[in-house]
């Protein structure tokens, strides 16, 4: 199975392998990120805008490549009215999204974790700046966002950037590890491509891992 990432950065190829090696353990999974220009804004706001981001990467992916899965993750930020401090001012939260589609038409799209960001870095991105290099200068640290992230350095490390793409990713893989339930969805279930599990939830010939298959 070649799954494409519709990015080069490494902190989200890793996390992509990562998850598809542990979903597909019997599957010959390779994965590989490209550079994607698409035009998509340095610094997505709000939900629908970041999941859009996120579509188009795969998308892109599957019209340009050769890719059996194309999956795009994108990171944004939405601003909420009414900051805790009773202010007025809008409180940013760091938000991601991922899209996963695969060749023959199936489209699985999560939400992944949210967390509020400081006032301090919420005006800055409210001011037209992208929050890496606002990280950067936080932190002290080249290109943050290819190692902790934000969401790592306010964790204090107890969930680095990785770690939360793959709890997105693996929210995204749903309908590839069930696609039983959802089969009716336009017609396309998600098995055709990637093997799909029975029934009683043990794996077919080419579906997902025991552990995958088990589930809860």
């Amino acid at each position: 199975m070649k799954v494409i990432v519709g990015s080069t950065n490494p902190v989200k190829v890793r996390a992509v392998r990562s998850v598809f090696a542990r979903a597909f353990r019997d599957r010959d999974i390779k994965v590989e990120g490209i550079d994607v220009d698409l035009g998509l804004p340095d610094q997505p706001l709000g939900d629908d805008e970041t999941r859009r981001c996120a579509v188009a990467r795969a998308a892109h992916v599957l019209a340009t490549t050769d890719a059996d899965v194309g999956v795009g993750l994108e990171g944004g930020v939405a601003f909420e009215s009414g900051g805790e401090g009773g202010d007025g001012e809008r409180e940013a939260h760091l938000i991601g999204w991922c899209a996963i589609i695969t060749r023959d038409g199936v489209l699985s799209v999560a939400r992944g974790a949210s967390m509020p960001l400081p006032p301090a870095v919420g005006r800055e991105i409210a001011a037209g700046r992208e929050l890496g290099p606002v990280m950067d200068e936080l932190t002290g640290v080249h290109n943050s966002k290819q190692k902790l992230g934000a969401i790592g350095y306010f964790t204090c490390g107890l969930l680095p950037r990785e770690k939360s793409w793959e709890y997105t990713i693996t929210c995204a893989l749903v309908k590839l590890l069930r696609p039983e339930h959802y089969a009716g969805e336009g017609g396309r279930g998600g098995g055709a491509a990637l093997g799909h599990t029975h029934s009683d939830g043990t794996p077919g010939s080419s579906g997902p891992s025991d552990d995958a298959a088990a589930c809860y």
